[in-house]
């Protein structure tokens, strides 16, 4: 269920990562809002195509986490795969973003470009592929700009 895939905390950092995995993504929350991180693959959604994490400002946002080693194409699956379940699931906060850390970064290929434009056009939500683990601004991922957007 829901409730026990989630967890609302405030911590100054929200880290989302793997147990015994090195990727990690790290949301900087400094005001210490309140944010919901759900564990979607493995807890919500058992043995079907899934994200590992979303991390949720309650009214404002989703952002869909994939900690993925090299398949950058796959992790764009699991990505729209939640994206669909959670607007049908009805847990959406309004936006939508993406974020696929990986260890090592394919040159920005034409599949990942029409990825991040079907992304755009079907959910109005931007796609961002990074690689090692960063610390992110809830808003910038949020954004078109890019993820380090200032």
């Amino acid at each position: 269920s829901y409730e026990k895939c989630s967890e609302t905390i405030s911590h100054s950092k929200i880290k989302l990562t793997d147990p015994g995995e090195t990727r990690k993504a790290v949301f900087l929350n400094l005001d210490r809002t309140e944010y919901t991180r759900t564990r979607v693959d493995g807890c919500l959604l058992v043995q079907t195509l899934a994200a590992d994490w979303v991390i949720s400002k309650a009214g404002v946002a989703d952002v869909i986490v994939e900690l993925k080693g090299g398949d950058v194409d796959h992790a764009v699956t699991q990505i729209e795969a939640t994206a669909l379940y959670w607007q049908s699931a009805k847990l959406s906060n309004g936006r939508l973003a993406a974020l696929v850390v990986c260890r090592q970064y394919p040159r920005f290929d034409t599949k990942i470009q029409r990825a991040a434009a079907k992304l755009a056009k079907n959910f109005k939500a931007p796609l961002h592929v990074v690689t090692g683990n960063r610390e992110f601004n809830f808003e910038c991922v949020l954004s078109f700009k890019g993820p380090f957007a200032s």
